[in-house]
């Protein structure tokens, strides 16, 4: 005679350390995440080739040039691709937002040049990665262009939202 046990019920939100909870709206194993943000252009595995002009307009900048405008720029700044391998920042700007442009030492990518495109995932290393994720917003040409050239327009555009920030004037008094 064979003994019967009987089955106990599972408590809610019970898991067996062999049966995770695994979401329907998850991915499945054989499929991977993509942050729905990100722009179908930006490739989820390997670097790719995109044109310039395509989505939008390609401004390619030395290395250290494109690092001061970044740090110009602040946070006012869309996508950006560095290598330092090659030894320029790209800026890809707004398809619809570009004036003239006429920047000395940087080139305006014609349309059609290819311009690699890392993963989302590659933000270091000395090949192709991204400085700043798509997603942010986008650079304003003529703000790109005074952080450049180090125009006072630049630091006008780019103060911070309260206004220039001045020093308390000393107090007047004796001096010793």
């Amino acid at each position: 005679m064979t003994k019967r046990t009987k089955a106990r019920a599972p408590r809610p939100f019970e898991v067996d350390d062999d049966d995770w909870y695994i979401p329907e709206w998850a991915p499945s194993s054989s499929s991977h995440y993509r942050d729905p943000f990100l722009p179908h252009w930006v490739p989820d595995d390997c670097v790719r080739s995109v044109p310039a002009d395509a989505h939008w307009h390609a401004v390619r900048v030395p290395f250290a040039d494109g690092q001061h405008a970044l740090r110009a720029l602040g946070t006012s700044i869309g996508p950006v691709i560095a290598s330092k391998l090659a030894g320029h920042v790209t800026f890809l700007l707004n398809l619809h937002s570009l004036p003239s442009w006429n920047v000395i030492g940087t080139r305006l990518l014609r349309p059609g040049t290819m311009v690699e495109i890392p993963p989302a995932a590659t933000t270091q290393g000395p090949d192709v990665h991204w400085l700043v994720l798509p997603g942010r917003g986008t650079t304003d040409p003529k703000t790109l262009q005074a952080a450049l050239t180090g125009a006072p327009a630049a630091a006008e555009q780019l103060e911070p939202a309260g206004g220039r920030q001045s020093r308390a004037p000393r107090a007047a008094g004796p001096r010793s």
